[in-house]
């Protein structure tokens, strides 16, 4: 049997069927945060805590199973999670802008650390988020509260691996990658979670001018407009959404939730 991903949290271990997607978990949780997963394939997988998040291949919704999970809003469609020790942070199609919510309190409330900006991914470990921007493959970090998002100094991580032949390339490559590259003419390819081709649904996912996307016809709605104001260290400004709340009834709030 094949795995196409390795995830860990508290006392379990998950990892994905390369052929069937399904998720197949052990340790002494692993049983019931498999469970959460049962009849579902699953695109990307990710883990935190006692938790484990994954994105629902057939539409891209969120998948949450373990302790005290809450999942956003359905109407987000995810690229990619990161989960930390009580938060969780996602990208939204199409736009990829970074969406955090808390874990374990009552409610699910989005907020929003760098609007506007585009990540490639994110990582999540503690109550510390990073992401590394589309743009200049430069890397922005946040705290589980969100209120701030600070620029890392280091030098631009690279966003892949450099290949030589980007007839491999299936979802396109990164513009000028080759200037990360020590062998001249290599370059690095885009990754998506997502087929870019393929059959019967995955035909339904074609590269676009900056990465793989769900065709028009199917296309989840666009993030909520700014209404809000959030500040970086710098003293620039960024607008942020008005915050968005489900309820979960059944459910003790955390200590500072």
């Amino acid at each position: 049997m094949a795995f196409a991903s390795l995830v860990s949290g508290d006392d379990f271990t998950c990892a994905m069927e390369t052929n069937t997607s399904a998720v197949r978990c052990r340790g002494p949780r692993g049983g019931a945060v498999e469970a959460g997963f049962l009849n579902t394939s699953i695109s990307t997988l990710t883990a935190g805590g006692s938790r484990a998040y994954g994105v629902r291949k057939n539409d891209g919704g969120v998948r949450c199973s373990g302790g005290g999970v809450l999942a956003p809003r359905e109407d987000l469609y995810m690229d990619g999670l990161a989960i930390g020790d009580s938060h969780a942070c996602g990208l939204p199609r199409p736009n990829h802008t970074a969406t955090c919510w808390s874990l374990g309190c009552d409610t699910t409330t989005l907020y929003y650390p760098a609007v506007s900006t585009t990540f490639e991914l994110l990582v999540a470990g503690g109550n510390l988020t990073c992401g590394l921007v589309s743009t200049n493959f430069s890397l922005l970090c946040w705290s589980m509260d969100g209120l701030m998002a600070a620029e890392v100094n280091l030098p631009s991580i690279l966003p892949g691996v450099c290949v030589s032949d980007n007839s491999s390339c299936k979802c396109g490559l990164f513009p000028d990658s080759g200037r990360f590259c020590k062998v001249s003419g290599d370059i690095i390819c885009k990754v998506s979670p997502h087929p870019c081709a393929g059959r019967g649904e995955e035909r339904r996912w074609r590269w676009t001018l900056r990465r793989c996307s769900i065709d028009q016809s199917t296309k989840p709605p666009p993030p909520p407009t700014p209404s809000r104001v959030l500040h970086r260290p710098r003293g620039d400004t960024l607008p942020r959404p008005p915050l968005f709340a489900a309820s979960v009834p059944g459910r003790a709030p955390l200590p500072g939730c």
